[in-house]
């Protein structure tokens, strides 16, 4: 039995490698550990598309309706349009202002940061749960959000509501440059998404503008709300100046630099480890 257990007994002089080796897998160690955690938020989370989210509903999409000159009050300051521009305000405004109103939340998700020339996601969403409460989510992990509550008048029965959402982002290039009208049910979610793309260094400053418009359904002209402004920021940086999939090559690259050199240790650990040994004679 002794025999037997000193064959897989790894000695101290076989495994010994010399100085320049040690420290040159101490330093591959090293290099690839600063280099991968740079990017692992990047590799784990690839680059999405807009095919790749499943939006919690799909409302019917409108192609967008000719320019819209009649202007209803904003339900959430209170102040008509047409006041605002020192404008005649539209016929019929009482509908709106005595109308129910529905509190829905305003959700904008976006990445707060992004590495250059790597592409990720923003969201707005007008969202009510089941329950009718509030409940602000983040779809994407490592993503920033911003909640407002809102409220806009319950006129499903009498009318067609549509939302339009439109993406202001200079020096970052975006898809769809416009998005198209989607129909509001009462009570139900309806979401927008961008694909962004930077190619730039920097911190750019963005805003999604968020409108309704509510059509009578026995006919009749078209009245818009503005619904909110949302503001954000997205920092791009790099890591020594290289893009994201630049710092992501370079490190599979070490990666299998740091394999090779070490494969030679890898087999002799392996045979010394589990590798027979002929019994002494005795």
């Amino acid at each position: 039995m002794e025999n037997w257990f000193s064959g897989l007994t790894l000695t101290l002089s076989e495994l010994t490698m010399t100085p320049k080796r040690i420290l040159f897998n101490v330093l591959i160690i090293l290099l690839l550990f600063g280099v991968l955690s740079g990017c692992t938020r990047s590799s784990s989370s690839g680059e999405p598309t807009i095919e790749t989210i499943v939006v919690t509903s799909a409302p019917e999409e409108i192609e967008p309706t000719p320019q819209m000159t009649r202007l209803a009050p904003n339900i959430n300051t209170g102040e008509s349009a047409g006041e605002a521009a020192g404008e005649e305000t539209a016929v019929g405004e009482e509908a709106f202002l005595l109308a129910i109103k529905e509190t829905r939340r305003l959700i904008l998700e976006w990445p707060p940061t992004m590495r250059k020339g790597d592409a990720d996601l923003i969201r707005i969403t007008l969202e009510m749960d089941k329950n009718g409460e509030i409940t602000p989510t983040v779809e994407i992990e490592g993503h920033e959000s911003d909640g407002t509550k809102v409220t806009i008048p319950d006129l499903y029965d009498t009318h067609v509501v549509k939302v339009k959402a439109q993406l202001n982002l200079a020096g970052i290039s975006f898809s769809p440059a416009t998005q198209p009208e989607k129909r509001l049910q009462r009570g139900e979610s309806v979401s927008f998404y961008w694909s962004v793309n930077p190619s730039t260094e920097g911190d750019f400053m963005g805003t999604v503008l968020f409108q309704l418009s509510f059509v009578p359904k026995e006919g009749g002209q078209e009245t818009q709300i503005s619904l909110s402004e949302q503001i954000f920021k997205i920092s791009v940086k790099t890591l020594f100046g290289m893009s994201g999939k630049t710092v992501r090559i370079i490190g599979w690259a070490f990666s299998l630099v740091g394999a090779i050199f070490s494969f030679d240790d890898i087999i002799k650990f392996l045979k010394n480890q589990f590798g027979t040994k002929k019994p002494d004679s005795t």
